[in-house]
């Protein structure tokens, strides 16, 4: 809006973020004091060791966004009504289920440098940005085709072969980014029994949900670690206990724990192909170990409202983006908190070392244990990583896909 951002607004950002958002939530209990000494300055005193704060400040899912003290005065901690931001691209409107429209902000200034995956200079090219939503996938593969559209995201993997020779798009199938799983409600008694929670983890052979979900061939890839491989924190602990498939084992497990047939509330969408392509499959595997199943499609927003609340699911399947840390993986980082609620005494003392440590070294000792942990003790399972396919048009240039949340639309430009 132009005015000057200052340390009220910072503090303001802060402490809202602090009360709504799980990682913050997490920083501001190990916060002593937070406090803005002057007008350019921000002060953390931290009643413990936090060895990962500007990991969480930095973290772009559940971000700590900065807004202005005057609307987080205004909203408090419901839902903005006003969009202002520090960005170079200003919000103009909203028309439900037409388009969102952003403009440059002529005001804005940017650092020095260049541009640096998520940080560095923001070059704000175009005059404007709209983002359309377009609910059907067939719809979006022809205006992309007609040249309606410049980027199209969320467009299944089977597209690929249908988009690759058009020559007015260019076509990439992205490096492993993502990986599904299948969280599990321990607040929940059937999901609250870790010999069913076994019974369901040896139950699936993972490739075939893979296959429904993502696609086959250069898609999908068996791997038990939840970070990504090219990282340092890369780690098969535990892949013992990964793609299990073994149906009777998982019968065994069933008659161990004496279970009686209660169906499982398994709650997916049709919204993301993947989590429905996973879901049933997943039912046949379940059902063919012994389990009756409950497949409850709803729309994302239902899946959203529900799984917050502890008594009205068992399962929930969806998908978990690259993160540079093992400390912003959701069911990690926010172990007790995030839907599932995987309250192993041990584990959360595991995770709050993570949280608190500032060395590698230390901290990886750390990661392998939560990791061996995840697979005893089984919060949720992990079918395997996947790619997805990224589509522009060639009048687009500056295009850069990130391994993390998307496209940084302020460095593109048109061609032409």
């Amino acid at each position: 809006n132009g005015d000057e951002m200052t340390s009220a607004d910072v503090l303001a950002s802060l402490e809202r973020w602090g009360e709504i958002s799980g990682v913050g939530k997490l920083l501001m209990a190990a916060t002593e004091e937070l406090s803005a000494p002057d007008d350019y300055t921000v002060q953390f005193v931290t009643s413990r060791p936090y060895g990962t704060i500007l990991i969480a400040l930095c973290s772009n899912t559940q971000a700590c966004v900065i807004y202005p003290k005057s609307v987080i005065d205004t909203a408090g901690i419901e839902p903005l009504t006003e969009y202002i931001g520090t960005g170079p691209y200003r919000f103009v409107e909203q028309q439900a289920d037409a388009y969102i429209r952003f403009e440059r902000f002529e005001d804005y200034v940017a650092v020095e440098g260049e541009p640096n995956g998520y940080g560095g200079h923001k070059y704000a090219w175009v005059d404007e940005i709209e983002f359309v939503p377009v609910p059907d996938e067939a719809a979006r593969v022809a205006g992309m085709q007609a040249g309606d559209y410049h980027i199209v995201i969320e467009l299944s993997n089977d597209q690929y072969e249908t988009l690759q020779d058009a020559p007015n798009l260019r076509v990439e199938i992205r490096p492993p980014s993502n990986w599904d799983a299948f969280f599990l409600n321990w607040a929940q008694p059937l999901m609250g029994d870790h010999t069913i929670r076994k019974a369901f983890q040896a139950a699936l052979d993972h490739m075939p949900i893979l296959q429904s979900a993502r696609g086959g061939g250069d898609f999908v890839r068996l791997d038990p670690s939840l970070m990504m491989e090219p990282t340092p924190w890369y780690s098969t602990a535990g892949e013992a206990l990964y793609n299990v498939a073994d149906p009777e084992l998982a019968a065994q497990y069933l008659e161990e724990a004496g279970y009686d047939g209660t169906p499982i509330r398994f709650m997916c969408t049709q919204e993301y192909a993947y989590m429905y392509g996973s879901a049933v499959v997943a039912k046949q595997q379940l059902e063919e170990a012994g389990f009756v199943v409950d497949l409850q499609v709803t729309d994302w927003a239902t899946v959203l409202e529900k799984r917050a609340q502890k008594e009205s699911w068992d399962v929930f399947v969806t998908g978990h983006g690259f993160v540079p840390d093992p400390s912003q993986i959701t069911y990690v980082g926010q172990m007790n908190i995030y839907p599932g609620w995987w309250d192993s005494e041990e584990s959360l003392a595991l995770a709050a070392q993570l949280l608190s440590e500032p060395d590698f070294e230390t901290r990886y000792e750390l990661w392998e244990q939560i990791r061996i942990r995840a697979y005893e003790e089984i919060p949720a399972v992990k079918t395997g990583d996947s790619s997805v396919i990224s589509v522009w048009s060639t009048d687009v240039g500056g295009y850069t896909d990130q391994l993390q949340r998307g496209v940084p639309y302020w460095n593109v430009w048109l061609e032409g």
